[in-house]
């Protein structure tokens, strides 16, 4: 569908970059297109209400057999579909055959590749803390519990917390898997206790616009 709309690489129309495409300008960037990112947010509406009569024990599927089915098959059509490197790339094909442009699929806008990978990331992990949670119980204060219940809180606070200091004060440019990996570190000890309060705010307000966050 977005082959329709857009040729990229360049700018496609800011009609076209609101509904399936990109768009970049000195004063707008669309990035999120709301099509491709609406389909993935109704997979995780759907899959949430699948939950539900689980943890009302009212159904004793848990959902991890459909995660770890949607996870593999997920990344087998990662596999080929990267492998044969056409349909699917969103034009952002490999250069070469190693493992980084492998990985090095199109985000703006997300392409199947990109769904594959990621979504079928996320699914393998969701069934591995779904088995957790049944030898450990679920913690009130758990990290996963905490960043889960507030999901779209953390994402702006993370942005912000990371494009301020990137943008004013000139600190864009770290290099290094050791430096994302302690930077991404400090960074969720320190969003840890804001979202623990931004879950008590919410909680104490349930009819409010703030459950959306």
């Amino acid at each position: 569908m977005t082959g329709w709309f857009w040729t990229p690489p360049g700018n496609s129309s800011v009609l076209a970059a609101f509904k399936v495409a990109t768009h970049g300008s000195n004063s707008m960037v669309i990035k999120y297109p709301v099509i491709p990112w609406l389909a993935v947010s109704i997979l995780g509406w759907v899959f949430g209400r699948h939950l539900i009569p689980f943890a009302a024990g009212q159904s004793t599927v848990s959902g991890r057999n459909v995660l770890w089915l949607c996870g593999v098959a997920s990344l087998i059509v990662f596999a080929v579909v990267r492998g044969i490197g056409g349909y699917g790339d969103m034009s952002l094909h490999r250069a070469d055959n190693s493992w980084q442009q492998r990985l090095h699929v199109s985000k703006y806008p997300p392409s199947l590749t990109y769904y594959s990978l990621e979504l079928g990331i996320l699914f393998l992990c969701l069934a591995l803390l779904r088995t957790l949670e049944l030898r450990i119980g679920v913690r009130e204060n758990g990290v996963f519990y905490i960043f889960g219940q507030t999901a779209t809180f953390f994402y702006i606070v993370h942005r912000l917390a990371f494009e301020i200091p990137a943008t004013y004060f000139r600190l864009r440019g770290f290099d290094g898997l050791g430096a994302i990996c302690g930077i991404s570190a400090v960074t969720l000890v320190l969003l840890y206790p804001a979202c623990r309060w931004y879950r008590t705010v919410k909680a104490a307000h349930p009819d409010s616009i703030l459950k959306y966050l």
